[in-house]
């Protein structure tokens, strides 16, 4: 009997476009354009990226407004949707 093999993927910037450079083009915040190639770190980029969208007073709302565009042109049911119902799990 065959093991199961299991691959794991990064879907955002490999699959689908980094969600952080859309935002920063469409706010003119250059610093979001900022990912995990120029900042391994991990912990300390999300924590750079709330502090840039603290100081220009947007939240998650402002961005899942600005990219619910980008969910329906890949044809993702919308009960899929950042910020949909079933996000409330």
């Amino acid at each position: 009997m065959q093991k199961p093999v299991i691959v794991c993927l990064d879907l955002e910037g490999v699959l689908v476009p980094e969600i952080w450079i859309n935002v920063a083009l469409k706010t003119g915040i250059d610093e979001l354009k900022i990912t995990t190639r120029e900042m391994p770190d991990y912990d300390a980029l999300m924590k750079r990226r709330l502090a840039i969208l603290d100081q220009h007073k947007l939240t998650i709302h402002d961005i899942q407004t600005r990219h619910r565009d980008r969910w329906v042109r890949w044809k993702v049911p919308s009960t899929l949707w950042p910020g949909s119902a079933s996000d409330a799990r």
